[in-house]
C-alpha cells in the first residue's frame, strides 16, 4: 500500500525534531572523531544526524548500532526510528516501511510519540503498518481516549465557531494533558478512531461500555475513556465522562462535571482538571500493588495542574482557543494540511502560548502537497 501524498520535510520540520532530540535525556552523545561505543548513545547520535539533517551519517550510524551484538531493544528501536525518517524523507517509501516492521519487531509498543510532533505521513505509515500486525500488548499504564459526543441544548453559535469545533479541542485536550502530566502511554489519535470505524462504535450513540471495552482491547489500552458533552449557554458546559475497563467491561469512572468555558482562562484548565485527574484515580486502582506509591498517577496530575495555573491565568484566549485547535484537527483529519496549517496558526493568533499550535505550524509550514 502506498503512502497518500505528503508535505515535503525542509527546514521548518527538522528545527521541530531538532527540538525534540534535545529534550532526550540521552543527551544526545556527539559521535565526533568516531562512534559511541555505547549502542543506545550512537543510535541517538544517528538522530541527532537526522535532525540536522545529516542523512548519510545518519542512516550509517543507525546501521552501525544494528550490527553490535550487544545493541539493547532501546538502541535498536532508536536506529530503526532513525531509519523510518530519513527513508521517509527521501520518499523511500518501502525502505521506511521495511525499517518500521523492524522497530515493531524490537518492540510491539513502540512508538512516534506525540503524534503531532511528526509529519503526518510519518504517523500515516506507523498506523498503516501497526494495524497489519495486529493488536498490540496489553499495558496497564496505556489508555485509549474515544469520541466526546456532541449533544448540546444550546445551539446559538459562540461567535464565528461551531460547537462542534469544541469537541475535537477536548478530546485534543485529555489526550495531551493526560501524557503531558501523568506520563501514562496514550493511544494515538488516528489509530483510536480507525478502531471505532471498524467496532462501529460510533453508532451506538453514547457509547455501549462492552463496545467500548472491545476496542479498548484491540487498541491494547486497559481503559478507554469517552463520553459526551453539552453546551448549556454562552459560557457553560455540562461534561459526562466515562472509563471502561477494557478486561472486564466494568465502568469504573462515571462522572459528571458542569463548569464554565469561557470568561477566566482557569475555568477552562479546571474542567481539563477534574476530567484528566479522574481517569488518572482510574489507573492508581487498576495499578495497586504494582504502584511505585498510593494515587502515584493523580497526584502527578494534581502536581503539573498547580504549575500550569501561573501561566494559563496570562492567556487570555486558553479557552476560546479549543474551538480553534478543534477547527485545526479537523482540517488535519481531512488531509487537508494547507487548511490546518492556516487553521493552526489563527490558533497561535488567539493564543500565542500554544504549545501544540507551534510545533504543528514549524511542521506544516513548508508543507506542499
Amino acid at each position: 500500500m502506498s503512502v497518500t501524498p505528503r508535505p515535503t520535510w525542509t527546514a521548518g520540520v527538522v528545527l521541530s525534531l531538532a527540538v525534540i532530540a534535545v529534550c532526550h535525556p540521552a543527551g544526545f552523545a556527539r559521535a565526533e572523531g568516531g562512534i559511541p561505543a555505547d549502542p543506545l548513545e550512537a543510535a541517538w547520535a544517528s538522530y541527532e544526524k537526522y535532525t540536522y539533517q545529516q542523512m548519510d551519517e545518519a542512516l550509517m550510524l543507525a546501521t552501525r548500532v544494528l550490527e553490535m551484538p550487544e545493541a539493547a531493544r532501546d538502541a535498536r528501536v532508536t536506529a530503526e526510528k532513525t531509519r523510518v525518517l530519513v527513508h521517509l524523507s527521501r520518499e523511500e517509501d518501502e525502505a521506511a516501511r521495511e525499517a518500521l516492521e523492524a522497530m515493531l519487531a524490537a518492540d510491539p509498543n513502540a512508538r512516534f510519540s506525540p503524534e503531532w510532533d511528526y509529519p503526518p505521513q510519518v504517523i500515516e505509515l506507523y498506523h498503516q503498518v501497526k494495524d497489519a500486525r495486529g493488536r498490540g500488548t496489553m499495558d496497564i499504564y496505556t489508555v485509549a481516549v474515544g469520541d466526546f459526543e456532541n449533544n448540546s441544548v444550546y445551539v446559538k453559535p459562540a461567535g464565528d465557531y461551531n460547537y462542534d469545533s469544541f469537541r475535537l479541542g477536548l478530546i485534543h485536550s485529555i489526550i495531551t494533558d493526560l501524557s503531558n502530566s501523568t506520563g501514562l502511554r496514550v493511544v494515538d489519535r488516528q489509530r483510536v478512531e480507525r478502531i471505532v470505524e471498524e467496532t462501529q462504535l460510533g453508532l451506538s450513540g453514547f457509547v455501549d461500555p462492552t463496545k467500548a471495552a472491545e476496542a479498548g482491547r484491540l487498541l491494547g489500552a486497559h481503559l478507554y475513556v469517552f463520553g459526551q458533552f453539552m453546551i448549556l449557554s454562552s459560557s457553560e458546559v455540562r461534561i459526562d465522562m466515562r472509563v471502561v475497563q477494557t478486561a472486564t467491561g466494568e465502568v469504573l469512572v462515571a462522572r459528571q462535571i458542569t463548569g464554565r468555558y469561557s470568561g477566566k482562562p482557569q475555568n477552562f484548565l479546571d474542567l481539563e482538571r477534574q476530567l484528566v485527574t479522574q481517569v488518572a484515580a482510574a489507573v492508581d486502582s487498576l495499578a495497586g500493588a504494582e504502584s511505585e506509591e498510593p494515587a502515584l498517577m493523580k497526584t502527578r496530575a494534581n502536581r503539573w495542574f498547580d504549575a500550569q495555573v501561573t501561566s494559563v491565568e496570562k492567556r487570555g484566549s486558553y479557552g476560546k482557543s479549543k474551538f480553534l485547535v478543534g477547527e485545526a484537527l479537523a482540517r488535519e483529519e481531512e488531509k487537508d494540511y494547507r487548511g490546518a496549517l492556516e487553521a493552526w496558526r489563527a490558533v497561535l493568533k488567539s493564543d500565542p502560548e500554544n504549545a501544540d499550535a507551534k510545533r504543528r505550524v514549524l511542521i506544516l509550514s513548508e508543507a506542499k502537497t
